[in-house]
């Protein structure tokens, strides 16, 4: 799957089309593995950064699943996932509703222009996003510029040559 941001996207010094390649795609199998993702198996790297009350910004959260995770962590705590793709946002909401958790919200937004204030979170995290970015810096810049100052940046970036899905 590639996603198109339109120039009208990005700053007008940048006006060159940016083409995003989601590596992995859509198959079920790989809908199926990513919905299975927890923050056991995929952010335990994170979790000693993590405690109640704090806000937590997820980037890339895809159908929610380790998001859900955070969410629990953080609980009374907010959390929002953002994902570019509404399917999966969809997804992450019908998985929050089913487990009842109620400090978790998710919203489609654009990783490269978050629409949120500066400052507002003291954690984001992020999971298998950034490779798939066609500017993982101009994302990175953004990720700090919503984080609170003190706050703590988690990311992992899988390899994707190592990974069979069928």
């Amino acid at each position: 799957m590639q996603i198109a941001l339109a120039a009208a996207q990005t700053p007008a010094h940048n006006r060159a089309r940016i083409v995003e390649i989601y590596t992995p795609g859509h198959s079920r199998s790989v809908s199926d593995f990513m919905a299975r993702r927890t923050l056991a198996t995929h952010g335990e790297f994170f979790v000693p950064h993590l405690q109640p009350g704090l806000r937590l910004l997820d980037c890339g959260c895809g159908p929610g699943s380790i998001t859900l995770g955070l969410a629990a962590r953080v609980d009374p705590g907010e959390v929002v996932g953002i994902d570019f793709a509404p399917d999966q946002i969809a997804h992450a909401r019908q998985a929050a509703a089913r487990e009842g958790r109620r400090n978790v919200r998710f919203e489609s937004a654009n990783v490269y222009s978050l629409p949120f204030e500066s400052k507002r979170f003291e954690r984001v995290f992020s999971h298998a996003l950034l490779e798939h970015l066609a500017d993982p810096q101009r994302a990175l810049r953004e990720l700090h510029r919503v984080l609170a100052p003190e706050g703590v940046i988690g990311v992992c970036s899988p390899d994707w040559g190592g990974f069979l899905a069928s």
